[in-house]
């Protein structure tokens, strides 16, 4: 009986089915167990995505002024700013559910400054009621 618990708990399934959400993106739960290195990797990556991503919008004509917008850092900031915010925005319980991609634009505009703070939290509100059909059962 212990056995059959064990192999249960520590099933592929049911560890996907905390980690992601139902489109198998990341979530805040697995953001709180990944070591700091895959965060910065996985945080370089993004940069380095939306970059590819505006080469191409300004090859093709297609809004690079938009795509523009999301793909400059705040000034001054690195990496490591954007993972304490990640840190700072998954250390809250109600947030765990939301993906890594929603997160982005939250983490993002926070450390821009662009919003207030009113706008931030409704922001942040959105994306919890966003992610709450997606969250796997």
């Amino acid at each position: 009986m212990k056995a059959l618990l064990l192999v249960l708990a520590f099933s592929p399934a049911l560890f996907a089915q905390n980690f992601m959400d139902d489109s198998q993106i990341a979530n805040g739960r697995l953001w709180r167990e990944t070591p700091h290195i895959a965060k910065m990797m996985y945080l370089i990556g993004v940069g380095h995505g939306l970059q590819i991503a505006l080469v191409r919008a300004g090859m093709d004509g297609k809004c690079p002024e938009k795509l523009a917008s999301i793909v400059d850092a705040p000034p001054g900031a690195i990496i490591d700013h954007y993972e304490k915010e990640f840190d700072k925005l998954y250390n809250d319980g109600e947030n765990l559910q939301i993906n890594v991609l929603m997160a982005w634009s939250y983490v993002d505009a926070k450390l821009k400054g662009n919003l207030t703070r009113d706008q931030l939290e409704k922001m942040l509100i959105g994306l919890r009621r966003d992610a709450a059909p997606h969250v796997q059962r």
